[in-house]
């Protein structure tokens, strides 16, 4: 829908999510192969994108992986931290207390380590949809 108008759309869902995030782009309907230029009917192009997206599955899945895996670094960080806000912690169980202060630094070590992956994995996965 568009301009009070409603038209049938060729392009596959990512075409769709560009065209309404960024705008409408000129489309680039010829694909390289073996060096040269060849044109794709839209059908080729779908195809030619679907297998793109399937070769980078692994990838895609790690990536989920570790948005998960951070996720769930957020939420314990969250929960050490209120236990650490109880100033009765450190009069009753110092001990425990230095525990649970060595439990969240090496949690958020974690959580940086993961952060740092996932950006680069995540790059890697743009760069690659986008050659």
């Amino acid at each position: 829908m568009r301009d009070g108008t409603v038209a049938g759309y060729d392009g596959d869902l990512e075409d769709y999510r560009s065209l309404i995030v960024g705008g409408p782009k000129p489309r680039d309907d010829k694909l390289k192969i073996n060096g040269s230029d060849e044109a794709l009917s839209k059908a080729d192009q779908r195809k030619a994108n679907a297998d793109k997206r399937a070769s980078l599955a692994p990838l895609r899945k790690k990536i989920n992986e570790i948005e998960s895996l951070t996720g769930k670094l957020e939420k314990l960080i969250q929960a050490l931290d209120a236990e650490l806000a109880d100033p009765g912690l450190y009069e009753k169980a110092p001990a425990k207390a230095a525990q649970k202060a060595k439990e969240r630094s090496e949690a958020a070590a974690k959580l940086a380590e993961a952060e740092e992956q996932w950006l680069e994995l995540s790059t890697e996965y743009e760069e690659a949809m986008i050659s």
